[in-house]
């Protein structure tokens, strides 16, 4: 991508050809986020292994994003964000190829590390160049972003579906993510400009010794705990769906269609809305229709009605990671690079921490009591957006400048 001059000036979203790029390439790593972990029971079966080792596939991309996390800024700071994103994507597309055609799990669980690094740094590219490009309107344009993405990764489960009822194989669903890869490659990628190796004076990372507000930290919190929440939830559902319903595992299967239904609604209503509404009250009332969804799907026995408690869920969660990644970006506006990048160490323990915590509580407890962890990580979710709110960084304007 080129250097593209920051639309400061204007007062709504406009979406030129650098922003459908990021956004295109959110889309790509959305939609292999919601192919994988419907892929995991199909590679359990190929590779005839345990459900703890095929529970370590989710644990092995969230380290692939704690590497992001450590190493990214230095990546992007070295090669730029157009090369980096490039990079990205294609380290992501050569993952999905040997997940779905290599039959040793150390080979795939690899794979799955190499993914979560490649697919995050390109996702933080994006982050990092919408704040960057669109300024005061950033977090309208991260809200759009993941809600178009969520509306592509909705068709990830579907792909595969079709894949393994005609015969084309589970693999299909994973494989679809190279063929997005090279169709942005085709659209954007020979029609950029060269970018130079360091980013924007705004965004530049020029010290190792840099180092990130502390307000920063107080927003980090917060988007851990959201990403635990939306994790958890997600990944655990279907569990508790057929032992509350004894729903068929097909059945329970169409719960991360569900969830990801509402998760779009969620980000475009947000999206909508994030002009004339702050992101703190947008998040109070994302994390409230979280927990609503959470408590009738917890109690119900009803398939009908346990599929509108997930979409509800899903409703709460959409806006949940792109309004708490805007907030983090706010508090280091002259870093964003950095900032967006080290979010990733809290990604890592959002995504496979909150759902192997539970995994070893169902054991223990049995899935309905685990999952009660969820309401939990909702009201430290809201007590760390009232903290940081309460800053006196924020109140000076770090998280809503005027």
């Amino acid at each position: 991508m080129s250097v593209s001059a920051p639309i400061a000036t204007a007062k709504t979203l406009v979406r030129d050809r650098l922003t459908w790029h990021m956004y295109a390439a959110l889309a790509i790593w959305t939609y292999f986020l919601q192919a994988f972990s419907p892929s995991l029971p199909f590679l359990r079966t190929a590779q005839d292994t345990s459900a703890t080792i095929s529970g370590l596939h989710g644990l092995a991309l969230a380290v692939g994003c704690f590497i992001t996390g450590l190493i990214g800024p230095a990546i992007i700071g070295a090669l730029g964000r157009q090369t980096a994103l490039w990079h990205g994507l294609t380290t992501l597309s050569v993952s999905v190829i040997v997940m779905s055609f290599a039959s040793l799990p150390t080979i795939t669980l690899l794979a799955s590390v190499c993914a979560g690094a490649g697919g995050l740094l390109a996702c933080n590219v994006v982050a990092a160049t919408l704040a960057d490009h669109h300024r005061s309107l950033a977090p309208a344009a991260l809200s759009e972003s993941n809600a178009l993405s969520s509306v592509l990764a909705t068709c990830a489960p579907l792909v595969l579906a079709i894949g393994v009822a005609t015969g084309a194989g589970w693999q299909t669903g994973l494989l679809s993510v190279v063929v997005l890869v090279l169709g942005a490659a085709l659209i954007f990628g020979s029609r950029q400009r060269p970018e130079p190796a360091i980013a924007p004076a705004s965004s530049t990372i020029t010290s190792r010794n840099q180092k990130l507000p502390r307000a920063y930290w107080a927003a980090f919190t917060a988007l851990v705990l959201c990403c635990s929440i939306e994790s958890c939830f997600a990944m655990w559902s279907s569990d508790l769906l057929i032992e509350r319903t004894n729903a068929g595992k097909g059945m329970a299967a169409l719960t991360v269609t569900a969830i990801i239904g509402g998760l779009a609604v969620g980000r475009f209503v947000s999206a909508t809305l994030i002009s004339r509404t702050s992101i703190e009250t947008l998040l109070y009332a994302a994390l409230a229709t979280m927990a609503v969804g959470f408590t009738i799907f917890w109690l119900s026995g009803v398939i009908w009605l346990s599929f509108a408690a997930l979409f509800i869920g899903g409703v709460g969660i959409g806006p949940m990671y792109p309004l708490s990644m805007a907030r983090t970006v706010r508090t280091a506006p002259h870093s964003a690079d950095l900032a967006v990048n080290r979010t990733a160490l809290g990604l890592a323990p959002g995504l496979g921490g909150g759902p192997f915590v539970i995994g070893m509580l169902v054991d223990a407890v049995g899935i309905a009591n685990a999952l009660l962890i969820v309401p939990v990580l909702i009201a430290a979710a809201m007590l760390a957006v009232y903290l940081t709110t309460q800053r006196g960084d924020e109140q000076a304007g770090v998280l809503n400048p005027t």
